[in-house]
């Protein structure tokens, strides 16, 4: 309940699971202990999650007490700007209790991508042999690891169909050996630290995660973009007054092909297909659709018996070609400069 949608990610479980703790402790409905027996937790685990929880929040109270943040609980239209924000001073650490939205979700699975963006995997196009029995398999960033295959205690284990793109925490080898930077070992051996070919890697903690985030959420280390594209060339979005492009990215050192995708531009990138939409009458397209039509309608009215247009209407129409002829000379002479 308190995790959402928690068939995308096992994190999104365990948040669920300290949610319920974090209600158990506020409605005293059980004591921590008989709550952690009927849910198979381990109490010393959850109390320990519980402090230190609250020692980050003390944290950041201290360090950022000056910053308001938006107050959520404000109900009232009518209430002034300054009554809509609240200092990080007022937390009290305690959690929400009701259930994660979608858009809680998503923005969590962003969080968790950009914190271990050298931990991505991707399914494999074919399922690896381990002796009679077919796995589905993932490959990991590094070009020469090891295939990973799922936990079995994950909440994702057996998903279908399964998804393209998940990270991982850490990676558990056959003989048990577990670390939190995905590095690969035996633990409890002294003659060899490297991981033969027949060995399982397990991916722990496992979260679905979108190709489509990668470029917003990961380095360009990780992720990298190639040139500019010219087809399809750049376009000018006039509800947003931004100049957006079009690039292909790959992933990793392994170059996952991502496609191409949708980018806004610097300024200084702009300036070209910006004078190029300005002069196409892309920028101020919609002002002089709206005085043509304006002087459309006055000649019915404003015609003579001559037939000569009414001079209100050539001003008007002079005075927008005007600002497009200023505004485009002084781009065409900018960018000759």
């Amino acid at each position: 309940m308190y995790a959402g949608n928690e068939s995308v990610s096992d994190h999104l479980r365990i948040l669920g699971a300290i949610r319920a703790y974090e209600e158990c402790l506020e409605t005293k409905s059980q004591t921590p202990k008989e709550f952690c027996e009927d849910h198979f937790l381990r109490f010393k685990q959850m109390d320990e999650i519980h402090k230190l929880r609250l020692q980050l929040v003390a944290i950041v109270k201290k360090s950022f007490s000056s910053i308001s943040l938006p107050n959520t609980t404000t109900s009232s239209s009518s209430s002034s700007s300054s009554s809509s924000l609240s200092s990080l001073s007022s937390l009290d650490g305690k959690l929400p209790l009701t259930p994660l939205t979608d858009t809680d979700s998503i923005q969590l699975r962003q969080v968790l991508l950009s914190a271990f963006p050298d931990q991505v995997a991707r399914v494999a196009p074919i399922e690896k042999d381990y002796g009679k029995k077919k796995i589905l398999v993932y490959e990991p960033i590094k070009a020469n690891a090891l295939p990973l295959i799922w936990d079995t205690e994950s909440c994702l284990n057996g998903i279908s169909p399964p998804p393209m793109y998940v990270i991982y925490e850490s990676l558990t080898a056959k003989s048990g050996f577990t670390t939190l930077t995905g590095e690969i070992g035996i633990e409890g051996s002294s003659t060899s630290t490297t991981t033969s070919m027949n060995d399982k890697l397990y991916m722990k903690n496992v979260t679905i995660v979108s190709d489509a985030w990668f470029p917003s959420f990961t380095p360009q280390l990780f992720c990298r973009s190639g040139t500019l594209l010219t087809s399809p060339e750049p376009k000018y979005i006039s509800e947003q007054d931004i100049i957006i492009g079009y690039k292909e990215f790959t992933y990793g050192n392994r170059n996952w092909n991502l496609g191409v995708r949708e980018i806004q531009l610097n300024p200084e990138a702009s300036i070209k297909w910006f004078a190029k939409a300005l002069l196409n009458g892309q920028v101020f397209g919609n002002t002089m659709k709206m005085k043509g039509m304006k002087m459309n309608h006055s000649n019915t009215k404003s015609k003579d018996k001559l037939g000569k247009v009414h001079n209100e209407d050539i001003f008007s129409i002079l005075k927008v070609k005007f600002k497009v002829i200023f505004v485009s000379l002084f781009i065409l002479f900018y960018l000759l400069s």
